[in-house]
């Protein structure tokens, strides 16, 4: 980067944070009366935000496959990939016990009754795919799309202006009637999904996969029996999820799709540790992770609006307060992430440090779940991930690297790369010196086994060599803090000394000069008075 690049960047971020400093919120302590304030604010604007629907398209490929098929509709159907694995089957395998991501070598014993077809040619599905996208493009132009590797299309669209033409009162019959367009359309009837956000849209396409509804809208739910009896699990774990989630809803009197979305922080905080985790796998694993309903459709509208440049700063801010104070409402560690948000989002004055330390003052038991609301949120508005990096970096220095590992989260794995290539760095520069000194100190030895073992074992060895030498280091560097601060407190013990010494100093000579002016006056006074008392007697004698 040359100087005239790093002069435009300065330029430019002077230019963004003269912006931000026109947009000044209340620091208040309590978050909840900083989002009744932000929500006065935008009721007075009269502020409208629009209305969102979320169509989730499941298992596309294989229904096409067998819409083309028609003789073999009805038979137990798989779609594996190159390496023989099943990621994607129809109902009929479904019950037959057959799950997404078993290879074909667990189901031997039934396989013979199975059709397997092959993920080679999409081109028909594809067809489908962007005639639907097309359909959709009619309602909203800048319709949004999602795939992730669950093979699940999202369709996100703004339906305001379809619902004023068409005269819909309810989100739920809009859905219901692009449902049954897409059904009567496009022949496809085992996977469409529509709900008012992705966690509905899933449970609408799960339902619609185990033929239970007909338009494949989540909102014609009545009954929570049928939707806990029928969930599709791919997970081989959450085998006992329908008992224990049936019970707990029981419990709770949870009897309709509308009570779990109004009830379920209390569910979160109610079932039992292992339950919480297949929920959070299969409600927001599909996705993003997120731990409510309403936080990922926000992040949607907001990350839409940046793109499409429509929203005004209010707007945004108001988005924004909604996602973190849906945050805050799980933990009451979620308060602290959301004053983190705050700061950068409203670009208050505060340094890398402080940042730095609020984060790692959160328990490492919720670090997970924390960091990927966080910085999902703060990515999703724009903001320059170099700050994030550089934070991230050292906090996994800090966390083992297993809980990294066989966690779900993208932004874990995206920066981890970074934290071996700087593991990597500091083992190249320490490893020179570690292999001297094991040479050192095996020189002279004559037992050639160990020094076999030694060399076989030098990788661990250098490992824990590198472990207990930054431990060392450590060690070493609050040593020496500690004797700088003795250093600094006696030197100040000194000064403080010398400058009571010196002000007591002063203060005696001061006195002793006073104390010789008083002496002064009063033998003036007293010369004054003799001489005024003689020449008065000698007055006296001459008369």
């Amino acid at each position: 980067m040359d100087q005239r690049q790093l002069e435009v960047l300065i330029e430019e971020d002077i230019k963004k944070k003269e912006e931000y400093k026109q947009y000044k919120y209340p620091q208040i302590e309590n978050t909840n009366i900083l989002f009744d304030d932000l929500r006065k604010q935008v009721q007075k604007q009269q502020i409208s935000f629009r209305k969102w629907l979320t169509i989730g398209l499941y298992s596309l490929h294989l229904d096409v496959l067998l819409s083309e098929r028609q003789q073999d509709k009805n038979q137990p159907c798989i779609l594996i990939n190159s390496s023989n694995q099943i990621c994607q089957l129809n109902n009929q395998a479904f019950q037959l016990g057959i799950r997404v991501g078993m290879n074909t070598s667990e189901i031997e014993n039934i396989i013979q009754n199975i059709l397997i077809l092959k993920m080679q040619n999409q081109q028909s599905s594809q067809e489908v795919f962007n005639s639907i996208l097309r359909y959709l493009q009619q309602i909203d132009k800048d319709v949004e799309v999602d795939f992730n590797n669950k093979n699940i299309y999202y369709f996100l669209i703004d339906v305001t202006n379809y619902m004023t033409e068409k005269g819909f009162e309810n989100p739920a019959d809009i859905a219901s009637s692009i449902a049954n367009y897409i059904h009567n359309e496009f022949k496809v009837e085992s996977f469409c999904g529509i709900g008012a956000n992705t966690l509905l849209s899933f449970l609408a396409a799960q339902m619609s996969f185990h033929s239970i509804l007909q338009n494949s809208c989540i909102s014609r739910i009545q009954e929570i029996k049928d939707f806990v009896s029928h969930l599709h699990l791919d997970i081989k774990m959450m085998t006992n999820l329908s008992e224990s989630l049936l019970a707990s809803l029981e419990k709770m009197r949870i009897m309709s799709i509308n009570d779990i979305n109004n009830n379920l922080i209390q569910i979160y905080q109610t079932f039992p540790q292992n339950v919480t985790n297949s929920l959070l796998q299969i409600y927001y694993g599909v996705s993003r992770n997120y731990h409510n309903v309403q936080v990922e459709i926000d992040q949607l509208k907001v990350s839409r609006m940046l793109k499409l440049g429509e929203y005004s700063i209010q707007q945004l801010q108001y988005l924004v307060d909604q996602i973190v104070e849906q945050i805050t409402l799980d933990m009451k560690h979620y308060k602290r992430i959301a004053k983190i948000a705050k700061l950068q989002l409203t670009k208050i004055d505060h340094t890398n440090i402080v940042v730095k330390r609020e984060i790692l003052r959160i328990d490492s038991d919720y670090f997970d779940l924390l960091k990927s609301e966080c910085f999902q949120m703060l990515k999703s508005l724009q903001i320059q991930n170099l700050l994030l990096q550089k934070i991230t970096i050292q906090v996994f220095e800090m966390i083992p690297i297993d809980s990294i590992i066989n966690s779900n989260i993208t932004f874990a794995q995206r920066f981890y790369k970074c934290v071996q290539q700087q593991q990597q760095s500091k083992k190249s520069s320490l490893q020179p010196a570690q292999i001297k000194e094991q040479s050192s100190t095996n020189y002279g030895m004559s037992n050639t086994n160990y020094i076999q073992n030694q060399d076989q074992n030098r990788f661990s060895f250098n490992q824990n060599n590198l472990f207990q030498q930054r431990e060392e280091n450590e060690n070493k560097s609050l040593i020496k803090e500690q004797k700088i601060d003795l250093q600094q407190n006696k030197t100040f013990f000194q000064q403080n000394q010398q400058k009571q010494f010196l002000q007591q100093k002063t203060n005696n000579n001061q006195n002793n000069q006073q104390q010789k002016s008083k002496q002064l006056q009063q033998t003036q006074l007293f010369k004054q008075s003799n001489q005024s008392q003689i020449s008065h007697f000698l007055k006296n004698q001459k008369n």
